[in-house]
């Protein structure tokens, strides 16, 4: 098999920032969650929640979640920042995730949306959850790498979805 054809059949990423507890609650009040009644400790807990991923290479589940309970990196900000251009609920995802931004003008930078009140006095990112309350970096936000998209709320996930053959 060659590296393309590797590619062509990996599964897209979507990465979800959230705060580190409650997965299961988060990802039910998206609507993600299947109708798989074994949840069997074998098959792993997104497994359990998500169904049958053989069904893979059959366009449905042809993704795979990353929960991330940190700040997205400048980098990921950046290329957040350009997805939040791609669709209409793109960018409320975006304006709900960075609320800082939603008065200012498209001028949407790493520093305006953080700043160094994102760090502490050791230059470390606060948690999630001291962001989320300071109304710096409010969670969850998924973001879909491969399509270009964002969601924050539950009719955008299901859209960003859709893209993958899931109807909710």
């Amino acid at each position: 098999m060659s590296m393309f054809n590797s590619l062509a059949n990996s599964p897209g990423v979507i990465t979800l920032f959230k705060t580190s507890s409650a997965i299961l609650a988060d990802l039910e009040k998206f609507g993600v969650t299947s109708s798989a009644k074994d949840t069997s400790k074998d098959k792993g807990l997104f497994a359990s929640i998500l169904g049958d991923r053989k069904q893979a290479t059959s366009g449905r589940y042809r993704y795979q979640i990353d929960v991330s309970n940190s700040l997205p990196t400048l980098e990921q900000f950046d290329l957040i920042k350009s997805y939040s251009q791609t669709t209409p609920y793109s960018a409320e995802a975006f304006l709900d995730a960075f609320p800082r931004l939603a008065d200012s003008s498209r001028d949407w930078t790493f520093d305006k949306a953080l700043g160094k009140d994102a760090f502490d006095g050791n230059g470390k990112p606060k948690s999630l959850r001291e962001l989320a309350a300071e109304g710096l970096f409010v969670t969850p936000l998924a973001v879909d790498w491969e399509h270009r998209l964002l969601a924050s709320r539950i009719g955008h996930l299901k859209k960003l979805l859709e893209v993958y053959g899931v109807k909710q």
